[in-house]
């Protein structure tokens, strides 16, 4: 059932026919009046809950697509700089070193990215290498630049992470309150059906 099907079931039809129709079949007693009115609170409850996983998804998505895109833009900004410096001029032995180390990272992510690696594959092969030479370059004036957004980097996937299982959890539990409402529609459906679908003319 779509769900502009559920608004139109608890705001287009006419509440009182129905009402007449159905204390008709079942009768007057505050149960069967609680019944029919509990059977429009249900479906205007799906209606509205499903509009809010519905704003939910699109919430999530367009979230773990922003953060996708900051570290795709922090990679790439941090090798740019990486093959940048590369070309500058140096004398300096430990600088010269550390130029051949950010070309032997370079090269190997980029393969990762043509490979379309995941996230944390990229970490392992740019990311992570490149804040492990600040231990032996700790005085470069180049890793002190880059290193804060190597850190951010780092940490963005394993936000990812954390936001999908939150963002998992809500929808179960979402989910299982509706169950409960769906599986109380269903009786009231079932019943309906019986009482009211035609009969064969064996039954008649």
């Amino acid at each position: 059932m779509a769900n502009h099907d559920y608004r139109r079931f608890t705001e287009d039809i006419n509440h009182e026919e129905y009402y007449q129709a159905y204390i008709s079949k079942y009768g007057r007693s505050s149960n069967i009046v609680e019944e029919f009115r509990s059977t429009f609170a249900f479906v205007d409850y799906l209606y509205v809950k499903v509009e809010q996983v519905h704003s939910s998804y699109l919430e999530a998505h367009g979230i773990s697509e922003g953060k996708i895109k900051e570290y795709s833009n922090l990679i790439n900004n941090t090798k740019h700089a990486a093959t940048s410096y590369t070309y500058t001029k140096s004398v300096e032995r430990d600088e010269i070193y550390l130029k051949e180390c950010l070309i032997e990272l370079i090269d190997e992510s980029n393969s990762a990215f043509e490979k379309k690696s995941g996230l944390e594959e990229l970490n392992e092969v740019w990311v992570e290498p490149v804040l492990g030479l600040s231990l032996y370059f700790a005085n470069s004036m180049f890793i002190k630049e880059i290193r804060g957004d190597l850190i951010r980097t780092l940490n963005i996937p394993f936000e990812i992470l954390y936001f999908n299982s939150t963002v998992e959890k809500e929808f179960q539990k979402g989910q299982g309150e509706m169950k409960v409402v769906i599986d109380s529609l269903v009786k009231v459906s079932e019943r309906l059906n019986r009482d009211y679908a035609p009969q064969s003319k064996a039954e008649s």
